[in-house]
């Protein structure tokens, strides 16, 4: 007879319990299956304004060229032009239009702007996948150089794509316009001073001037020359058609194409559900880009009225 020992000794091993299994997905399967979803989701293009020569009609969506403007209370030595995204230009850009229309606004933002054609987000959240900004800065000919100084001089632009920062203290706005009042405003010069686009400066100074990093973050800062094409009989008599034209002394190019992607919020952005537009209440949207032009020195000429700017947009938005 065994011992009560031997018996447990001797009992049958007992079978590992098996793990249970995980119900439902794990952590990178919902990753997965979230991705899926969110890329069968509808992407739509919000209606943009695009600006450009020779049109013939202007409508709300299709407007003419943006035309170079004085600024820097300058007599037209520094000129520019300018374009916002959002469908209204907003305080900071009304002050930047004090003296002249400098900046217009590109749409990009609205879904109830094309009222034929709303785009149908549904709810209050959208995504904002991309904006693309893309400009066109030509100089322009000349058919009647007479003994203006300016078939000799290149044409100096500095492009500024930029957006304003948050009222610093707070409701205190940038003064873009005039570095004259307590608001920071868009430069500082060589002694720290505030300048706005309405405060007199030279073309040389104005190409020195440093961006105030308190009033607006800096996107893109970049410069580059154009030479205003001449024609190849401009002595002071207008030129026919068929005659060629060339660039006098400089081998510049005549023309200069910028893109810029626009930064979007990674987060869903809120729509305004009320009213007769559908624009975003969370996220500041309004960017600028601003096109300066100078010319080259010795005895410096006038550059309003000597280039121009063309200006397209690509905005899309995604159900949430």
């Amino acid at each position: 007879m065994s011992s009560f020992y031997n018996r447990k000794r001797n009992a049958p091993k007992k079978a590992p319990r098996r793990p249970k299994k995980a119900k439902g997905l794990t952590s990178l399967e919902k990753k997965q299956v979230n991705s899926i979803i969110k890329s069968k989701k509808e992407v739509y293009y919000i209606p943009t304004i695009c600006y450009a020569n020779n049109r013939a009609l202007s409508t709300t969506f299709k407007q003419g060229y943006l035309p170079s403007a004085t600024c820097f209370a300058s007599g037209g030595l520094i000129s520019a032009s300018g374009v916002l995204v959002g469908n209204t230009i907003g305080a900071v850009g009304l002050n930047l239009n004090t003296t002249n229309t400098l900046v217009r606004p590109m749409g990009g933002i609205d879904l109830m702007a094309d009222t034929a054609n709303i785009v149908p987000i549904e709810g209050e959240k959208a995504i904002m996948k991309s904006i693309k900004l893309n400009l066109r800065v030509s100089a322009l000919k000349l058919t009647n150089a007479g003994n203006d100084e300016v078939v000799s001089k290149a044409l100096n632009f500095r492009c500024i794509v930029f957006k304003v920062r948050k009222a610093r203290p707070a409701g205190t706005i940038p003064n873009l316009a005039t570095g004259t009042t307590t608001a920071p405003s868009f430069f500082l010069n060589n002694i720290n001073n505030d300048v706005g686009l309405d405060d007199q400066q030279v073309p040389y100074e104005f190409e020195n001037l440093r961006t105030n990093s308190e009033a607006v973050e800096v996107l893109h800062d970049l410069k580059f020359k154009l030479m205003n094409p001449v024609a190849t009989h401009a002595n002071g008599s207008t030129a026919q058609p068929g005659i060629g034209f060339i660039n006098s002394v400089h081998n510049l190019p005549t023309t200069k194409d910028l893109s810029f992607w626009i930064p979007c919020p990674k987060k869903p952005i809120m729509y305004d559900n009320t009213g007769t537009s559908r624009q975003p209440t969370n996220w500041d949207y309004r960017t600028y880009a601003m096109v300066f032009c100078s010319r080259n020195g010795g005895s410096y000429t006038t550059t309003t009225g000597y280039w121009d700017m063309e200006a397209s947009m690509i905005s899309r938005v995604q159900e949430y």
